[in-house]
């Protein structure tokens, strides 16, 4: 009788590993989809727009940086802000955001913590004390 319990147990710990890779499998499938989907939306984003929001995106930071540097909290926050609206505005970050709407909600679900960091993310502190 021992020995029928014990193949059993096999049996039992064999499909559930066996589900276990189909599951795996599947969600790899979906993510490799979801990836190429991605690539081909972002392939469709003008480069030299990409370029010159990289090229803005440095420039603000530099600012940032040096008003921070002179003790210039409260016109950094001011600058940080019009940045932000200004970046939500524009028709290129919103085609990104777009492309990569679909692979955020696939890579983040049920990733363990990572509520965490998106309940943090934004929240309270000054732009000159996330630059330290």
């Amino acid at each position: 009788m021992l020995r029928i319990s014990t193949i059993t147990a096999l049996l039992i710990l064999f499909c559930f590993s066996l589900c276990q890779a189909q599951d795996y499998a599947a969600m790899q499938q979906q993510s490799m989809q979801q990836m190429q989907q991605m690539a081909d939306c972002m392939a469709k984003i003008d480069q030299q727009k990409l370029q010159a929001l990289e090229k803005q995106g440095m420039e603000f930071m530099e600012k940032v940086r040096e008003l921070c540097s002179q003790g210039e909290r409260d016109q950094a926050e001011r600058l940080a802000i019009d940045y932000h609206k200004k970046m939500e505005n524009d028709p290129t970050v919103k085609a990104l955001d777009k492309c990569s709407e679909g692979f955020k909600a696939f890579s983040m679900n049920g990733l363990p913590g990572q509520e965490d960091e998106d309940k943090d993310a934004g929240e309270g502190g000054h732009i000159c004390d996330e630059l330290e």
